[in-house]
């Protein structure tokens, strides 16, 4: 489901054919007690870049969600076909409990925190980016991002956060009014939320405030933010998405202000939420938010909303991987083979090795089974001799295999 380790990827604008590598790598957790995060990293490789050069691309940290791998989630959302596309590396991980990580009780994105801080310094440590952007997804992955940024060392430049809650106690009653009806059942599944909360993973509800973390003049100074609310959540809403927003402004909004930190989202299906997916134009403004961050050419919304070989809008509205191509031109064709020839190079240089140790190992066995003498040889060769090729076959069959019903 993440797709093959390397790929051809044609970009939908300039139809630049370059090569991505998919990593796979895991990091314990101090905090959660050791337990093991894991996380892969896809770096395009372009012509002509030495490895330094890729060491420090610069890599958005994309954070799911606690309900499903947030490696598939980078795939379904599109986030990866979105770095692709600004030419920047692009890591996605699995927080504890979901995916391939280790068994976690789930924190609402107050413990995820750690698992997001740990990635990034193994990041910053390893491949020493030039800029890193955090991005998270509905609503456990943009808590964390937000959480790391603002209760860490400020390990990213920018944080993008898909429906992200206020306060952890307000998402739990939230979540209790849209699933119980009854005011008195309400009281008494919160007391029990509270005491798995505390128990499981010593947390408070009340005291998981997000909107004051963010609300630090530190924080404002250092992370540049984009909150993306939607309108048309049934437990969220907007609220939160605008509070935060206006809290790390440091003041309400007025009229006239410009919106660079907050983008209001609308209509998407329900299996777009699902998936965390947004329509093109909400991507071409997620897209130009990191793109500015990173320096990174980005052309507009054009990418998104025009069809081939303009754009990549049926890729994006389809729900197709990076690693699938379906709109090549025949003026392309040549680089597209030429590039998936040297992405599946190592992978042909494993079977080679593969298949030299299996011919070895035949040969062995080959040479241990007794051989004929060179005398019966020449004599069957020269007894041979005139006789065509069927007759000798047929006059070696009727030596080998008895009659049937002869006598033994």
């Amino acid at each position: 489901e993440l797709g093959p380790r390397v790929f051809a990827y044609k970009s939908g604008y300039n139809h630049n054919v370059s090569v991505v590598a998919r990593t796979d790598f895991a990091v314990k957790v101090p905090q959660r007690r050791g337990a093991t995060v894991r996380a892969s990293l896809w770096v395009p490789q372009r012509a002509g870049e030495t490895e330094g050069v890729r060491e420090h691309l610069s890599v958005v940290l994309y954070c799911g969600s606690n309900q499903r791998s947030g490696r598939l989630d980078c795939v379904a959302s599109h986030a990866l076909t979105v770095c692709l596309e600004l030419g920047v590396a692009c890591c996605a991980m699995d927080f504890l409990g979901t995916g391939a990580s280790d068994d976690a009780y789930s924190g609402l994105g107050a413990l995820e925190r750690h698992d997001v801080a740990v990635v990034a310094q193994y990041l910053r440590a390893s491949r020493r980016p030039k800029k890193l952007i955090f991005w998270g997804g509905h609503c456990t992955g943009a808590v964390a991002a937000l959480l790391c940024s603002a209760m860490n060392d400020p390990l990213a430049c920018a944080v993008v956060a898909d429906g992200p809650y206020a306060t952890l106690g307000a998402y739990v009653g939230d979540l209790l009014d849209a699933s119980v009806s009854k005011a008195a059942d309400v009281d008494w599944a919160r007391q029990r939320v509270d005491a798995a909360l505390l128990r499981r993973c010593g947390l408070v509800a009340d005291d998981v405030d997000v909107l004051r973390a963010v609300s630090t003049k530190l924080f404002r100074d250092t992370t540049e933010v984009l909150i993306i609310g939607d309108e048309d959540d049934d437990v969220l809403g907007a609220e939160p998405a605008i509070a935060i927003a206006d809290g790390v402004r440091g003041r309400e909004r007025r009229p006239g202000d410009d919106d660079d930190d907050l983008l209001l989202v609308r209509g998407r299906s329900k299996k777009m939420k699902d998936t965390h997916q947004h329509a093109p134009r909400a991507l071409a403004e997620i897209a130009g938010f990191i793109a500015t961050r990173l320096g990174a050419v980005f052309i507009g919304a054009r990418l998104f909303t025009h069809d081939p070989p303009r754009g990549i809008k049926p890729t994006l509205a389809n729900g197709t991987p990076p690693w699938e191509t379906h709109d090549i031109d025949a003026n392309n064709i040549d680089a597209v083979e030429a590039a998936k020839h040297a992405a599946h190079g190592a992978a042909a240089k494993i079977q080679a090795k593969r298949r030299s140790v299996l011919n070895r190992t035949e040969k062995r066995g080959s040479t241990a089974a007794p051989k004929r003498s060179s005398t019966a040889a020449k004599q069957r060769s020269s007894t041979d001799k005139g006789v065509p090729k069927e007759k000798r076959v047929s006059a070696a069959w009727k030596k080998e295999v008895p009659k049937v019903g002869a006598a033994s």
